[in-house]
Formats: C-alpha cells, sequence, structure tokens
C-alpha cells in the first residue's frame, strides 16, 4: 500500500479548477479516497472526482455570500475528524502531514457548506428522534453487526533479499541501454507497469509546482534529456524528462518492481513459522521489527473490516491463519468470535442519526447545486474525462 501512495504523491497533477483559484489535485482527490478504505484507480477517480468538484463550489457559493468559520470551529472538527481517521492512517502507512493538511481543509469546507445550507434551508435542516424511529422500523431487519473476531493481526512482507539483488541488475541494464542511445520508449518491454507499457511511459506535461516538495525538488534539477532513479519500498522508479519549458516538464516513467525467489521465498515461510510461534504465545513484543502489527486483539473486528475475505464458519480459535497477498501474508490468530446479530434501536441510535443527517446534508446540497452549479467556472485536465 505505501508502494502506490508514494507513487500517487510523485506526480500530484491538477485534476480541475473550480472558480478562479480552488484547484483539485490528484493527491488531494486520491489521499480523499484512500481515506473511504478505496485503492484509487481511474474508474474511482472519475466517480469522486466529480463529488470533490461538487463540493468545492458549495465552498465558492459560501465564500461569495460573505460566510465565514472561526479558526477554532475549524481546529476542533479537524482534530475530532483526526482522532477518528488516524488509525486508518497509520494502518495504510499514509503521509500524516499531507492528511492533517487535508483534514484542516475539510472542516473548513464543510463548516462553510453547513452554515450556507442553514442559510438557505433554515426549516429544513433539522433531524427529529421520530425520523430515526421510523427509519429503525423501516430497515431493522437489515440492520445487523457483521461477525466480528478479537485477534492477533500481522502483516510479513516477502523477504527480497535476493529479488532486490536481481531488480538491480535489471535497472542497471535498463540505465546502461539508456546511455547508450536507446530510445526511452523502446525500454517500456522492461516496465512492470502494464499501463506504462500501453502508454509506452509517457505521464504527461507536468507542472513542476504541482509535485510534492521532495519529488519537485529533485526534478527540477532534471534539463530536457536527463533521468532520475527513485526508490520504492518494492523497487524503482526511472524517471526522463523528454522536454522542459516554463515550468513544465514532459514526464516518463519505468516502473521496476522486486519479486522475491525462492530463496526469498523461503526465508519469509521460516518467518512466517517464527511469528506464528510468537502469537500462539502471546508474546507481540518479540515480533520482528520487519512484521506490522495490525491487531493486538484487544478490540473487536468485524470481518467486513479485515483487509482479506473469510469466511465466518472457517475461523477456528487459537489456530493460525495465513492469507497470502502479492506482497506478502497476513497472519490471523483469532482469540474470540461474535456472530452477526441485529441491533437494537438504543444501540445504533448515533449510527442512525449520522447516517440520516449525511443524507439530509447531501440531498439539500444537491437541491441548491441545481441552481448554482451553472455560475460556477469548472475547467477540468484530468486525461480521463
Amino acid at each position: 500500500m505505501l508502494a502506490l501512495v508514494l507513487t500517487t504523491l510523485l506526480l500530484d497533477r491538477p485534476l480541475a479548477i473550480v472558480g478562479d483559484t480552488t484547484v483539485i489535485t490528484q493527491t488531494e482527490l486520491d489521499l480523499t479516497i484512500y481515506l473511504t478504505g478505496l485503492v484509487p484507480n481511474d474508474s474511482i477517480r472519475k466517480l469522486h472526482l466529480q463529488s470533490l468538484i461538487d463540493h468545492k463550489i458549495l465552498v465558492e457559493q459560501a465564500l461569495r455570500e460573505s460566510i465565514s468559520i472561526n479558526p477554532e470551529a475549524i481546529e476542533q472538527e479537524s482534530q475530532t475528524n483526526w482522532q477518528t481517521l488516524s488509525p486508518l492512517v497509520h494502518k495504510l502507512g499514509l503521509p500524516t502531514s499531507d492528511i492533517k493538511r487535508l483534514l484542516r481543509t475539510k472542516a473548513r469546507d464543510d463548516l462553510l457548506i453547513y452554515q450556507l445550507l442553514q442559510k438557505h434551508f433554515p426549516d429544513e435542516l433539522k433531524l427529529t428522534d421520530l425520523e430515526l424511529w421510523s427509519y429503525y422500523k423501516e430497515h431493522k431487519d437489515s440492520i445487523i453487526t457483521p461477525p466480528a473476531v478479537k485477534c492477533y493481526l500481522t502483516f510479513i512482507p516477502y523477504r527480497l533479499d535476493e529479488g532486490m539483488l536481481i531488480a538491480e541488475q535489471r535497472l542497471k541494464h535498463i540505465v546502461t541501454l539508456f546511455k547508450n542511445g536507446v530510445p526511452f520508449d523502446s525500454l517500456v518491454r522492461f516496465s512492470d507497469d502494464t499501463t506504462a507499457r500501453r502508454t509506452r511511459g509517457y505521464i504527461g506535461n507536468i507542472l513542476i509546482s504541482y509535485l510534492s516538495a521532495a519529488y519537485g525538488s529533485q526534478l527540477s534539477q532534471l534539463d530536457r534529456g536527463d533521468y532520475s532513479i527513485l526508490p520504492m519500498p518494492q523497487g524503482y522508479l526511472f524517471l526522463y524528462v523528454a522536454d522542459r519549458a516554463a515550468g513544465f516538464v514532459s514526464l516518463y516513467q519505468l516502473t521496476i518492481k522486486v519479486y522475491p525467489t525462492p530463496a526469498d521465498t523461503q526465508a519469509t515461510l521460516a518467518r512466517i513459522t517464527y511469528v506464528k510461534s510468537l502469537l500462539s504465545e502471546g508474546d507481540l513484543h518479540s515480533l520482528p521489527s520487519s512484521v506490522m502489527l495490525l491487531s493486538d486483539g484487544t478490540s473487536w473486528l468485524s470481518l467486513t473490516d479485515l483487509p482479506f475475505t473469510i469466511e465466518y464458519d472457517s475461523i477456528t480459535l487459537h489456530n493460525p491463519t495465513t492469507i497470502p497477498t502479492e506482497n506478502g501474508f497476513f497472519l490471523m490468530y483469532v482469540l474470540a468470535k461474535r456472530p452477526a446479530r441485529r441491533l437494537e434501536f438504543d444501540e445504533v441510535k448515533p449510527q442512525l442519526r449520522s447516517i440520516l443527517w449525511n443524507n439530509k446534508i447531501s440531498y439539500l446540497s444537491n437541491q441548491l447545486l441545481t441552481d448554482i452549479r451553472h455560475t460556477v467556472t469548472v475547467v477540468y485536465l484530468a486525461k480521463w474525462q
């Protein structure tokens, strides 16, 4: 997951301009998507970009109507959002500073939109207990808590000792061919990115000022025809600047991934055996530093929130379960399990209030957007639009 995030942050492309000054970048969009629990791709981006644009249109309207928010209210809302989302942020390895900046902006925008809706719909922006009860009665058969477990949950990445050496040799071979005059688009066959092979490695004409600081400063040093090698957790990015003018670079990219060799796989399996023995003894303090502890067994985890799919009936207590992935293995040791059950009204009343409130905000927002959308200019810059 971290590799995906780093690749996303590498090219902070502007995707849309709302009004005169509001720019929606790929970093903002992708991090927003990650916080919903999804992994960004072009199909998901299309759906979420329009939603984000509508959000910014409402913010523009609020500013036009001279609505302002107390900075203390923004900070309080931002901190509340951070407390809710920080476990997911740390679990996915997302960049904390970027997320906190995003949450501050979102807190301000949400409060502006709320004040805007309150101004336009003063009698409709309310929610009564009777509405909550009516909704519960209509949907109570579907309001259930999914099966859950208390477990030790770890992720064991592949050992990549030999695999890294092989990737480094491939990279050196590519660099040698490039230095010897082989055109970049002829090197695409060495890329492990199917999209790059289809686009011949072309990323686009990128405005350097929109790149994240680390990568922007590095690419700003490159002239036409220069290249740079950027390490990732499981491979390398080979970047080539085909042209450069007026703050833009015409950028090409190859991805060199690291794959485990049989020896790496054997070393990984040996580590899994060792971790199994530690989990069986409840010795979480002795886990190797490369092993990620995702749950310490103290809280209930819904099966729907696990990063893999597993059937409730197949789960046995005190029996380590290994789930393979492309980048390593999840290892789960279940201490207790709880079946699904229907929830009572008092148990779900806070959640129902949140759901119905968000539904009402969405409905009123769409009503207002129908009236004002044509008054705010939107320029789409994403190629997949």
